[in-house]
C-alpha cells in the first residue's frame, strides 16, 4: 500500500495538480498586469522572493534541523493555493488581484520553486554523498512531475482556452480530494510522527505565517496601497500552495516526515488568515 501511495498515486496527483496550475494562467491575468502592475508585482516578489529568504533566515538563525529547515523552506517555494482566492473573497478584499498573484505566482514557480528546493537541499542535507544523488535525482523528478505539466497545462490554456475552462470544473475539487486524501493517508501512516511535529513545528509555522501576514501588510502601507489591497497582499504572501508542498516532500524528495510541516502550516494559514479577516474586515468593509 505504502509504494502504491508514494510511487503511483501521490505522483499522479501531482501531475494533476501542475496541469491544473498550468490551466489557470489565462490571458487576462497577463493582461491585468500590465493594466494594474504595481500592487501585483510587489505581491509575487515579496511571496516568490522574500518568503524563501525568511525561511532560510529563521533556520539559520534558530540552527532548525535539516529536515526542519527544509520542510519549511519547501513550504516557502511553493506559489499562492487557491486558499488565498477564497480567503481574499470570504473578507471582501480584491479578489481579482488575488486571482492574478495565484496565476502569476504560479507560473513563476514552474523556474523558482525547483531552485529554491534544490538550494534548500545543497544548504541544510547533512551528508553531501547523498546531496549529490538527491541533487539530481530530485531535480529530474521536479521537472517530469512539475514543470513539464505545468507547461502543458499552460499551453492548453493558450490554445484551447473553452475546454480549458471545463477541465477546470472539476480539476479543482479533483485536487482538493486529493489533498484531504493525501492529510488522511499521513496521519494514518504516521500518526506518531504527525503528532511529535506539532510541538516542534506548530510554532514555527505559526512564526514564519504571521511574518508572511505582517510583510503584506507593511508592503502595502509602504506603496501607498488602499485596505482591500493591504488585506489581499497579506492572504496572499501568507498562503501557500500546501497541496504542491506535500507533494513535493513525498514524491520528489521521498521524505513522508517532510510531509507534516506542509500539513501543519496549511491548518495554521487557514487559522490566521480567518483571524485577519476578522479584525481587519471591517475597515475593509468600510474602505470598499
Amino acid at each position: 500500500m505504502y509504494e502504491v501511495m508514494t510511487e503511483l498515486v501521490l505522483p499522479g496527483a501531482l501531475v494533476v495538480l501542475m496541469f491544473g496550475l498550468g490551466l489557470s494562467v489565462s490571458i487576462l491575468d497577463l493582461q491585468h498586469l500590465l493594466r494594474c502592475p504595481r500592487p501585483l508585482l510587489v505581491g509575487v516578489a515579496c511571496h516568490t522572493v522574500c518568503l524563501p529568504i525568511i525561511a532560510f533566515v529563521l533556520a539559520l538563525v534558530l540552527q532548525l534541523p535539516g529536515p526542519v529547515a527544509i520542510s519549511l523552506i519547501v513550504i516557502t517555494a511553493c506559489p499562492c493555493g487557491l486558499t488565498s482566492n477564497v480567503l481574499a473573497f470570504i473578507g471582501r478584499a480584491d479578489v481579482a488581484l488575488s486571482i492574478s498573484m495565484t496565476a502569476v505566482s504560479s507560473l513563476i514557480s514552474i523556474f523558482t520553486t525547483p531552485l529554491v528546493v534544490m538550494l534548500a537541499l545543497d544548504v541544510f542535507h547533512a551528508d553531501p554523498r547523498q546531496l549529490d544523488f538527491g541533487f539530481s535525482f530530485a531535480s529530474e523528478k521536479l521537472f517530469l512531475f512539475a514543470v513539464l505539466p505545468a507547461l502543458a497545462g499552460l499551453t492548453s490554456r493558450l490554445l484551447y482556452p473553452n475546454f480549458s475552462r471545463i477541465v477546470l470544473l472539476w480539476l479543482r475539487p479533483v485536487a482538493f480530494g486529493v489533498l484531504l486524501t493525501t492529510v488522511a493517508y499521513i496521519a494514518l501512516m504516521d500518526r506518531q510522527l504527525l503528532v511529535d511535529n506539532v510541538v516542534t513545528i506548530a510554532p514555527l509555522a505559526l512564526l514564519l505565517n504571521l511574518i508572511a501576514l505582517m510583510l503584506g501588510l507593511w508592503m502595502g502601507r509602504r506603496f501607498h496601497l488602499g485596505q482591500r489591497q493591504r488585506m489581499t497582499l497579506a492572504i496572499g504572501i501568507g498562503m501557500h500552495n500546501a497541496t504542491m508542498a506535500t507533494f513535493i516532500s513525498i514524491t520528489v524528495l521521498g521524505r513522508v516526515d517532510y510531509a507534516a510541516a506542509p500539513t501543519i502550516y496549511g491548518i495554521v494559514m487557514v487559522l490566521t488568515g480567518l483571524t485577519l479577516i476578522h479584525f481587519a474586515g471591517p475597515k475593509v468593509l468600510r474602505a470598499g
